[in-house]
């Protein structure tokens, strides 16, 4: 899963392909009406198309499309959010090779929107999962336990 920073541009490069695995262009050219973007595992999609751009084919490339999307434009308002996942999947009638495309995710677009540790506000779950990491071998709190620090700067302690 890529993660990008709020307000930035995510790039989603792809193929379509025979069933040789030769390039090939799909029936008519993607448009930015040919996906849905899927919030946090659930049936929420952005509701428009707006900071979407498709170039189909790409480069003058058959079979290579780009989705560019525009975090920065948040016309739909609270859709872009802080630490939200999304997923890109196809939503049209075209078809590759003969084959209806409709309801298949974009491989690679998967992407989730962190702020910089920085200015990182922290979940419990985040907080969790973080990998710890020992200051070192001399470090001791009052109770003689190990002190551990991960890279988020939260400070454990391990008997």
């Amino acid at each position: 899963m890529k993660t990008i920073k709020p307000n930035e541009t995510i790039y989603i490069y792809f193929n379509t392909t025979d069933a040789g695995g030769a390039p090939i262009a799909p029936s008519s050219a993607f448009a930015a009406s040919d996906f849905s973007i899927h919030k946090n595992g659930s049936a929420t999609e952005k509701p428009s198309t707006n900071g979407i751009t498709v170039t189909s084919p790409f480069d003058s490339e058959t079979g290579f499309h780009i989705i560019s999307i525009d975090t920065s434009n948040n016309t739909d308002d609270g859709f872009w959010e802080n630490f939200s996942t999304y997923v890109v999947r196809f939503n049209t009638s075209k078809t590759v090779d003969g084959v209806s495309i409709d309801g298949r995710v974009v491989p690679n677009s998967e992407f989730k929107i962190v702020t910089s540790v920085e200015n990182m506000s922290l979940r419990p779950s985040d907080i969790a999962s973080a990998k710890t990491k020992s200051i070192s071998a001399n470090d001791v709190n009052d109770n003689g336990n190990m002190v551990f620090v991960n890279q988020l700067g939260t400070i454990t302690t391990r008997l």
